[in-house]
């Protein structure tokens, strides 16, 4: 069963809950290391940063039997085979981005890192999150171009 059919809707909000629950912890850790990123204030340019973070986060939750409901729902999938990973590429041909991946879902934890209006955590499912593996130096920079 694919991921998209495993969680309800409301399953799905559970876990975006606890993914914002990790992304403020992670915040209160990283804005004293990065304050700035090339004169722009936390959290604009530290997708990879925060990603990294919240992923130990949630490494360190599973380890300490942490019981927040998108947390286990996360685990109970992860007991079925399933994996968490980071993941990088390019996000709708024009942004890199760093983020995470379990089963069928795109979760961008650093989705406010380049408009930092945007809510700080987005689930989709991957078909539609427009995140693609860059695998050729063109498209890299291409992207680097629109980017940078």
């Amino acid at each position: 069963m694919s991921s998209t059919n495993y969680f309800t809707p409301t399953q799905i909000e559970k876990i975006v809950d606890y993914l914002a629950f990790a992304r403020v912890k992670a915040d209160l850790e990283l804005v004293p290391k990065y304050p700035f990123f090339s004169g722009k204030p936390f959290p604009l340019g530290r997708c990879c940063e925060i990603r990294d973070a919240v992923y130990q986060l949630i490494v360190n939750d599973i380890k300490s039997n942490h019981s927040h409901e998108g947390l286990l729902l996360l685990i109970n999938y992860m007991k079925q085979g399933h994996s968490l990973d980071k993941i990088w590429g390019g996000l709708r041909n024009l942004y890199f981005q760093n983020a995470l991946q379990i089963g069928d879902y795109y979760l961008d934890v650093s989705n406010d890192t380049v408009n930092p209006n945007k809510p700080r955590v987005e689930v989709l499912p991957f078909s539609e999150s427009g995140f693609a593996e860059i695998t050729d130096f063109d498209t890299f920079v291409d992207i680097g171009q629109r980017y940078w």
